[in-house]
């Protein structure tokens, strides 16, 4: 082998050892790399570097980045929506997918850089805002947060997650009556939903209206029996209104 292709056939193993993208992309790499040295040799980079990579195409990669996030395997679902968006940086769904991931390893200024970027390639993405919302409310930016979770829901009013999120975020503020009436959307738009029943259960006990509190306590239990918090939740609720039975039940059911 020439001494140049040589040299070229080492930088282009070293520069795609490990690679997780779409073998199109190293193909056309390669043929830049090469292209003083003809087809041939390109032929022959192609054959040294395809064992080094999984040979996804573009669509492949970024289900493997759906597959790995369902699997909370965080790190490659990143990587994988990152070789996509080499091949295609103008997805907006790509950079809103890889901004969760990122949510969910707590690197919220990655997250809303991601979410900045689907948003400014497709101003009127709901789940970006959304999304967006979720990183700010965990870096306790509630003002962002809300402004985010109303965009959300101008854009899309069906969308029960953002109702939820909104709710949540009032909640943490102490605005209970703003967050019941945010959860109240949010079932009416998914009642098969635990958790909306749980958090304006809260809502309601932290004003003091015990029996709403049980009653959405018990719905939540009902859509959800292993929902240890809503058990013990509702017994704080029998205990403030002093029926201690029922309330040592509840605490008995939730650490059993």
């Amino acid at each position: 082998m020439p001494h140049k292709v040589r040299e070229i056939v080492g930088e282009v193993r070293q520069l795609f050892r490990g690679w997780s993208g779409p073998l199109l992309s190293i193909r056309r790499v390669c043929q830049r790399l090469c292209a003083q040295v003809g087809r041939a040799v390109v032929v022959l980079l192609v054959a040294v570097v395809s064992p080094l990579v999984r040979a996804d195409t573009p669509l492949d990669t970024f289900h493997n980045g759906v597959k790995a996030y369902n699997d909370k395997d965080y790190d490659l679902a990143i990587a994988d929506f990152s070789a996509y968006l080499r091949f295609d940086p103008n997805d907006s769904a790509a950079y809103n997918n890889r901004a969760i991931a990122y949510d969910d390893k707590h690197d919220y200024a990655k997250a809303i850089a991601d979410c900045d970027q689907a948003i400014r390639l497709k101003p009127d993405y709901a789940d970006a805002y959304n999304t967006r919302g979720t990183a700010s409310l965990h870096q306790g930016d509630y003002d962002r947060a809300i402004a985010d979770f109303s965009d959300a829901i101008r854009l899309d009013p069906s969308d029960a997650a953002a109702f939820y999120n909104r709710g949540t975020t009032y909640y943490d503020q102490h605005e209970y009556d703003k967050a019941i009436t945010n959860f109240d959307q949010a079932i009416r738009l998914d009642p098969n939903n635990a958790d909306d029943y749980y958090n304006r259960g809260n809502a309601h006990s932290d004003k003091h209206e015990y029996d709403k509190a049980v009653a959405d306590y018990s719905a939540a239990i009902r859509l959800n029996p292993n929902l240890a918090m809503a058990y013990f939740n509702r017994g704080n609720a029998y205990n403030d209104q002093h029926d201690y039975a029922r309330a040592i039940a509840d605490f008995s059911d939730a650490i059993r």
